[in-house]
């Protein structure tokens, strides 16, 4: 037995110790550790009928801790308790392990009075992805607390279906007209209608927050890249000159999955962009085009001084002109940038029986390189060694 073990035992027989005392706030303290712990199953199962609510509710959330088969029996007869701390533990854990066969009942609760029982069911629906918890939480996005508002956003991410696009729809056009907009509802919001919308519903929608709705046209974009919707294709070029990089990012990775061919001229403006993470987008969409017309600015970018750069647009030269490109690769496998190298490297590991090739690795083989790539150059060279001989 290792010392570890030992003092888990120790601390497991001490709060089995606990969770039978006559104080109730040594008990709720032991049930609660015991969640943290993952241990005594049993003893927490008899403390969901303790007579003091503290620890019921203690007790509850430490269940949720364990396997649904092991929990959800115990919480599910929590759900009608007298008091109102011990119904919330039980649903938010009941969410956690993901009893879905309570979805139902815990659905009914979003009728209670009590906002902070009807924010763990709306927590618990979203966490259990329940098909049946659609309309409710359609419904709830209605709600006049907000946490319940977005909690019923998240989970219509997971289920919500073409039925409840209109209500979800109206909610939007609500929270936009609102002064005071709440931005992460809004966006959130925005994911779910795609979610349930098909191209004819929702691409003509996130074409109209992607012109207008100043805010959340990124995650409009973003979420344009599941439909491949042919007639966004303009607003789209359009956003590649937006000022924001994150709409130009997710504007061109929607243009990416619609097929970027008819905006070829539109995307290789982008290697010129002022974020790297634009950039790269952009070099890998046109190499993945087959668009020859970019190698001399794959030249130019692969010498760039931002570290990040460079590899990408050597990857990129390689795959679009893997002869032409040999001699550039040559001079570039003792490069200070040690993505560079490496990519250099396993271009030209192809080559390394040609004797120019072999000679400049050998050469940066003796060099002084990190030992990973000396090793790297020195499995090629023995390798091509053995297979001549």
């Amino acid at each position: 037995m290792t010392y570890d073990t030992e003092i888990e035992e120790f601390h497991a027989d001490q709060l089995l110790e606990e969770i039978k005392s006559e104080n109730p706030r040594v008990r709720s303290a032991a049930a609660e550790r015991m969640g943290v712990l993952r241990i005594g199953l049993g003893a927490l199962q008899i403390a969901t009928s303790d007579r003091n609510s503290y620890v019921r509710a203690a007790a509850a959330e430490a269940l949720g801790a364990f396997k649904r088969e092991e929990a959800a029996l115990y919480l599910g007869d929590l759900l009608f308790d007298t008091n109102p701390f011990v119904r919330s533990a039980a649903i938010r854990s009941l969410g956690r392990i993901g009893a879905t066969e309570y979805a139902g009942t815990i659905a009914e609760v979003l009728e209670d009075s009590n906002p902070h029982i009807r924010a763990a069911a709306m927590r618990a629906l979203s966490e259990l992805h329940a098909p049946e918890s659609a309309d409710v939480l359609a419904d709830a996005l209605q709600d006049s607390h907000r946490k319940i508002r977005l909690d019923a956003a998240r989970g219509l991410r997971h289920v919500a279906d073409p039925t409840t696009f209109e209500t979800m729809r109206d909610s939007l056009m609500e929270a936009l007209d609102n002064p005071r907009r709440d931005l992460p509802f809004i966006n959130t919001l925005i994911q779910a209608l795609a979610s349930a919308g098909d191209e004819a519903q929702a691409g003509p929608l996130l074409v109209s927050l992607i012109q207008e709705a100043v805010g959340c046209r990124t995650v409009a974009a973003r979420a344009l890249r599941q439909f491949r919707y042919e007639p966004s294709r303009r607003t789209l070029e359009r956003s590649l000159t937006d000022r924001n990089p994150n709409l130009r990012l997710a504007a061109l990775q929607a243009l990416e999955a619609i097929g970027i061919g008819p905006s070829l001229v539109s995307v290789r403006t982008l290697l010129d962009d002022e974020d790297s993470r634009v950039q790269r987008a952009a070099c890998r969409a046109l190499v993945d085009a087959g668009d020859q017309q970019v190698l001399p600015t794959l030249r130019e970018m692969a010498l760039s001084p931002n570290p990040f750069i460079r590899p990408r647009a050597l990857e990129g030269l390689i795959e679009l002109d893997p002869e032409g490109s040999r001699d550039f690769l040559l001079e570039l496998i003792t490069d200070n940038n040690i993505a560079v190298r490496e990519t250099a490297i396993d271009a030209l590991a192809a080559y390394v029986d040609q004797p120019s090739v072999r000679q400049a690795m050998q050469a940066a083989h003796d060099d002084e390189l990190t030992d990973r790539l000396r090793a790297k150059l020195a499995a090629l060279l023995n390798g091509t060694a053995t297979q001549s001989s």
